[in-house]
């Protein structure tokens, strides 16, 4: 059998603020893209606990100032997080053949560093999500959902897209809008 010849490189970080400028400039440049992952980066950069880190980024191997994805697998206050991955490039570009050998290389570096079960949920644009999924299915047995448990969209709107329309008013209910108070914790608990 033929040796594998690795096409992209993968880099390990144990920590967001080791994360290099490539990274940080393509948040800010695809802010919508990554607008799960960009905020957690700038949180867990600024966090000097113990939690565990791990950042991955994916390049082609020869030309390693092009990002292509970026990985987490984290923790934090409230235990582990999902696996976030964010896709340098645009919806039209996920097909499986651009994925398969990135998601491969991520995968292999990720098994090589974590439990297996630590990957409990998965958080990427759908086209990544799905293309992960059968791949973690592959290489550990262990199987995903065919229908995402938790299926979140994101979306967003602009100038042109916003209708205005003037509020629901209900006669016998009072609106006073203000910013939520500590006695209105139970109200919102119920």
């Amino acid at each position: 059998m033929p040796a594998r010849v690795a096409q992209h490189l993968v880099s390990v970080y144990h920590h967001a603020s080791q994360l290099p400028a490539a990274v940080w400039d393509a948040f800010r440049l695809r802010e919508r893209d990554a607008n799960i992952m960009y905020p957690h980066a700038l949180k867990s950069r600024n966090y000097d606990g113990a939690q565990d880190q791990l950042w991955m980024t994916c390049s082609p191997v020869d030309d390693r100032s092009t990002l292509d994805l970026v990985l987490s697998c984290t923790e934090g206050a409230m235990g582990a997080y999902p696996i976030f991955i964010f896709a340098n490039t645009s919806s039209r570009h996920l097909t499986s053949e651009w994925l398969r050998p990135r998601l491969d290389a991520l995968i292999l570096m990720l098994l090589d560093r974590i439990d297996e079960s630590r990957v409990f949920s998965v958080f990427a644009p759908e086209a990544v999500t799905r293309e992960f999924a059968q791949m973690w299915t592959h290489y550990t047995g262990i199987g995903s959902y065919s229908e995402p448990y938790y299926a979140a969209k994101l979306t967003h709107c602009t100038p042109a897209t916003l209708t205005r329309r003037r509020m629901t008013l209900f006669p016998d209910v009072s609106y006073v809008p203000r910013l939520a108070e500590e006695s209105d914790l139970q109200v919102v608990a119920e």
